[in-house]
């Protein structure tokens, strides 16, 4: 049997099949050898790729998105951050060790607060959560006394 190879020239087969009114040039691409398959076995028809097309937030959807900020909370599958987009209103899912110093301290602090009775920790927004950093950032450390007045140093 005389066929053609598919995996390189052969000085043989070139000689054999020059006469031959068939195109006896090699196959380049995927889609050739899918075109040449469907000549001899019966495959279904390609379909275009379908996109999944979102649906556009609503304005509602918006606006609490872009209230709630960029956030951070624990994700459902262990070792990752999720991380609110408020553009989009998606969440994206980072690894711990990957995600940003501010992200880990913010879930922690979250977990931190759930945990002391604060129920609606999770719930918080960006701004919420940057007032607590600063309250805690900003304390007055030591003790502070007002100097006596010169009148009581001359006593």
């Amino acid at each position: 049997m005389n066929q053609l190879s598919l995996y390189g020239d052969d000085d043989d087969n070139r000689g054999k099949y020059a006469g031959n009114s068939k195109d006896c040039s090699l196959l380049s691409s995927i889609s050739e050898v899918r075109e040449l398959a469907r000549e001899y076995f019966p495959l279904p028809p390609e379909k275009p790729p379908r996109l999944r097309r979102r649906r556009p937030a609503t304005r509602k959807q918006r606006v609490q998105a872009a209230r709630r900020g960029l956030v951070a909370k624990w994700s459902a599958e262990f070792g990752f951050i999720s991380l609110h987009d408020p553009g989009s209103g998606a969440w994206h899912d980072v690894p711990t060790m990957e995600a940003p110093g501010w992200a880990k301290w913010e879930v922690r602090k979250r977990k931190q607060l759930y945990r002391a009775g604060d129920r609606h920790a999770y719930e918080l927004t960006r701004k919420h959560m940057e007032q607590i950093y600063r309250d805690e950032r900003h304390k007055d450390v030591g003790i502070v006394e007002e100097y006596p007045v010169e009148e009581e140093l001359e006593k």
